[in-house]
C-alpha cells in the first residue's frame, strides 16, 4: 500500500495527493476543510483526518469507491455531506467527538460493507436508518442526545452496541431479535423503564449494563448462559430481579443495587463469588464483595 504520512506537520491547507496513494494520514494538524480535490484521490483506501479543526467536508468524498477507513474523530464538523453514504467499500467510519446534531437516511444508505460505526460524543438528536448496514459489527452512539434507538435491519454480525448517556426511553422489541449475535449491550444513563423480553433471545450476550435508568421491571425469561457482567444499580423503582438470572452460571461482575428479593440476590452473590478473585458483587448496601 502506497502511504503518505503527514501527521503532526502543522498543516493548515490540505495537501496534494500523488496518484496511486492508498493511505493518507493528515491527523493532528490544523486543517479546517476537506476540499473538493479529495475526489481526485481515486485509489485511497484509508483516510485519517482525526484531531484537526475540520468544519466542512466536500461531497466529493463520496466518489472514493475504494475507501475502507474514514476517520474524522475529534474535529468540529456540524454537518457532513450525505454523499458519505455512497462509500460502498467502507468498513470503518469514525466521526466521534464532533458537533453533529443530525444525520439522515442518506448518510448510511449505501454503507453495506460497514463493520464499525463510531459516532459517540456528538450532539445527535436524530439518526438516520442503519437498516442497510448488513455487515455491521459495532455501533457506538454514547454521549449524544438521542431519544430513540437507531433503526437496524437484520444484523447477524452485530456484537457491540453502546448507547449510554442519551435520552432513550424505550427499546423496540425487534431491536434484539434483529441482533441475535449481540455480545455487549451498554445503555446506562438513559430513561428506560422496561427492557423487552426479546433481550433473552440474545444468547451470546456477555455484558449488559442498564444502570442509572428508570427501570421498574425486567423480563423474567431464559436469559443467555454466557452473561458475565450485569449492572442494574441506580434504578430506584426496580424492586425485583429476574429469577432466570439464577440459572446463569457465568456471572462474574454483578451490581443489583437495591433490587431483590433478598434470596435471589444472595443466590446471585454465591454464583459470582464462586468465580474467584476477579469476581465482584455489589448488593443493597453498595459494598463490593469479591471472590
Amino acid at each position: 500500500m502506497s502511504k503518505l504520512e503527514l501527521s503532526e506537520k502543522g498543516l493548515s491547507a490540505f495537501p496534494g495527493i500523488p496518484a496511486g496513494t492508498a493511505s493518507l494520514d493528515v491527523s493532528d494538524n490544523a486543517l479546517t476543510e476537506v476540499p473538493a480535490a479529495i475526489g481526485g484521490a481515486a485509489d485511497l483506501e484509508e483516510l485519517l483526518l482525526f484531531k484537526n479543526k475540520i468544519k466542512t467536508v466536500d461531497k466529493a468524498i463520496g466518489s472514493l469507491g475504494k475507501l475502507t477507513t474514514l476517520n474524522l474523530f475529534n474535529n468540529v464538523c456540524m454537518k457532513v455531506p450525505p454523499e458519505i453514504g455512497q462509500l460502498g467499500a467502507l468498513e470503518e467510519l469514525n466521526m466521534a467527538a464532533n458537533k453533529m446534531m443530525m444525520l439522515s437516511d442518506a448518510h448510511f444508505a449505501g454503507l453495506t460493507s460497514l463493520k464499525i460505526l463510531t459516532l459517540n460524543d456528538n450532539r445527535l438528536v436524530k439518526m438516520g436508518s442503519l437498516a442497510n448496514l448488513k455487515a455491521i459489527e459495532e455501533i457506538r452512539l454514547y454521549g449524544n442526545n438521542l431519544e430513540e434507538m437507531p433503526v437496524i435491519g437484520n444484523s447477524p454480525e452485530l456484537k457491540i452496541v453502546e448507547m449510554n448517556g442519551n435520552r432513550i426511553a424505550s427499546i423496540p422489541d425487534e431491536f434484539f431479535s434483529s441482533a441475535p449475535a449481540l455480545e455487549r449491550f451498554v445503555i446506562h444513563k438513559n430513561m428506560l423503564k422496561t427492557v423487552p423480553a426479546t433481550i433473552c433471545g440474545c444468547k451470546a450476550l456477555t455484558s449488559i449494563q442498564l444502570q442509572a435508568n428508570q427501570l421498574t421491571e425486567l423480563p423474567d425469561g431464559e436469559w443467555g448462559d454466557k452473561i458475565e457482567t450485569f449492572f442494574v444499580q441506580e434504578n430506584p423503582d426496580l424492586k425485583a430481579l429476574p429469577a432466570g438470572l439464577a440459572k446463569v452460571p457465568t456471572l462474574k461482575r454483578v451490581n443489583v443495587g437495591k433490587a431483590g428479593p433478598d434470596a435471589l440476590a444472595d443466590a446471585l452473590k454465591k454464583i459470582v463469588i464462586s468465580k474467584g478473585p476477579q469476581a465482584m458483587f455489589w448488593g443493597k448496601d453498595g459494598a463490593c464483595v469479591t471472590g
